[in-house]
């Protein structure tokens, strides 16, 4: 995806800056749709641009928001698709290293008998 906008409506006006204030402070290229109707929908634009789009998803979900389509915009399945890869699964490398797991016990207790002493 590159410069794909993706629509996110929230109910309220205060949810949507404060999610708007969160994502353009992680640096996501976003901004909110000014509507002259009395009754609009607040709506911010995330442009996609080889970001992290699973992050910016779920925060706009902690915010109340959600996907809408629009007219530029790739379907919701879609983005969410990509969103949530599951044949891209990252691993670190620290996980997969076959490093030795010691045994904690070996060699701690030899120098007092087992047991419970009264």
């Amino acid at each position: 995806m590159d410069k794909v906008p993706v629509y996110l409506q929230f109910a309220h006006e205060k949810t949507a800056l404060q999610a708007f204030d969160t994502l353009q402070e992680l640096e996501y290229n976003v901004e909110l749709l000014e509507h002259e109707h009395v009754e609009h929908i607040p709506t911010l634009v995330l442009y996609v641009n080889n970001t992290d789009l699973t992050s910016a998803l779920e925060i706009a979900q902690a915010h109340g928001g959600w996907i809408v389509e629009g007219k530029r915009s790739i379907p919701e399945l879609e983005i969410l698709t990509s969103a949530y890869e599951l044949d891209y699964v990252p691993i670190p490398a620290h996980v997969v290293n076959d490093e030795e797991i010691g045994d904690p016990s070996e060699g701690d207790y030899d120098h007092f008998p087992a047991g419970v002493r009264l």
